[in-house]
């Protein structure tokens, strides 16, 4: 059960059933006040709960699927927010350490780790923060996404993928350049495997493909290949346009039509970002497994 290692409660609720709790406490305070009325004495009332994230109670602060953990934070918390990306993206890190924590984990386990910031400018920086926060051989793979808002004087927030399972794998594909941040290309765990980020840069006439090359570059790498991949996620940097839109489409048709059947292609998130990066014009990051698949 998922605890922020600041909750005051030692009975560590989660967050569903805190507001469960939440319910229960009308009904007992209906009762109570019953009671009270009748000189009984009144019960203890459980401490308030304190959560690492500033949506308490409408989220939580992470979830575990069979050896799979997804955490979520920014630089929230307790006192003031740092100023800056730096001291927010250690803040952060801190943050998703904590929330690892409560489940018996820790940053070491993370797999994929996506940055987002309001000012990609940061980029570098928060890159090398996670280059120095990771032993090399337990380093996440990334992908930093510029985006126009993240809240009252936030910069940074961090997605994390983590997981339990030993049998783990950083994979380095040659010839294709590293995530920012990270010092793998992809982390296998198990039966899947989590691409970090991978760029097309904005003078090449088919950004699309070179993006899909180069993913199945890194799957290659992994003993897979893009054929193995079941999500895609993209960025585009001008999706306004509607040459863009057209072109990314008739380049994944081409590339990906002769290795997938019609109703097995990757389920794909196309995002328009405006900030990936000087001479960057797409980028993608995907999740691929040896596995069993079923598509819906």
């Amino acid at each position: 059960m998922w605890s922020s290692g600041l909750t005051l409660d030692p009975s560590r609720l989660s967050r569903r059933a805190f507001l469960g709790g939440a319910t229960g406490a009308v009904c007992a305070s209906a009762s109570l006040s019953s009671s009270a009325s009748q000189g009984a004495p009144a019960a203890p009332q459980a401490p308030a709960q304190r959560w690492l994230a500033s949506e308490d109670p409408a989220f939580a602060v992470g979830a575990t699927a069979g050896d799979l953990t997804f955490v979520a934070q920014d630089a929230g918390g307790p006192g003031g927010l740092p100023s800056g990306a730096g001291p927010q993206a250690e803040r952060t890190l801190d943050n998703l350490r904590s929330a690892l924590a409560a489940v018996g984990q820790s940053a070491d386990d993370l797999v994929f780790l996506q940055v987002l910031l309001t000012d990609y400018a940061a980029a570098p920086e928060v890159g090398r923060l996670l280059r120095a926060a990771f032993p090399p051989n337990r380093s996440p793979t990334t992908c930093f996404v510029g985006v126009s808002s993240l809240g009252p004087d936030r910069v940074v927030r961090m997605d994390g993928i983590a997981s339990t399972n030993r049998d783990r794998a950083p994979v380095v594909a040659e010839g294709v350049p590293l995530p920012l941040g990270a010092t793998c290309h992809a982390i296998r765990v198990g039966e899947l495997v989590f691409v970090g980020s991978v760029d097309a840069p904005e003078d090449v006439g088919t950004p699309s493909t070179i993006v899909l090359e180069r993913m199945d570059a890194v799957l290659r790498a992994a003993g897979l290949g893009l054929k193995d991949s079941f999500r895609h996620w993209a960025f585009l940097r001008n999706m306004a346009a509607a040459s863009v839109r057209d072109a990314y489409g008739r380049e994944r048709t081409a590339r990906l039509d002769p290795i997938f059947a019609p109703d097995e292609y990757p389920a794909n998130s196309r995002i328009g970002s405006p900030a990936l990066g000087v001479g960057v014009a797409q980028r993608s990051y995907a999740v691929a497994t040896r596995g069993r698949r079923q598509y819906v």
